[in-house]
């Protein structure tokens, strides 16, 4: 699953849709760079900015749900 929620700059969490290409994103898992991926294509979501960066943790999802 594409991630769909990240943290901003300032710990605020920020869905896909609202993510803008001038605020800084950070991965719930591994605390990477994220970056907004909204072209025409595919469905919009999160990518990290090192490809290498391997997240096999706790998914986004269980993390985000885990706040509530």
């Amino acid at each position: 699953m594409k991630i769909q929620i990240a943290q901003d700059s300032k710990g605020n969490d920020i869905l896909i849709s609202d993510a803008t290409k001038k605020e800084k994103y950070v991965c719930y898992d591994c605390n990477g760079t994220l970056i907004p991926k909204k072209g025409t294509k595919n469905q919009h979501h999160y990518s990290h900015k090192n490809n290498k960066i391997n997240c096999n943790g706790e998914s986004w999802q269980h993390k985000f749900a885990k706040k509530f």
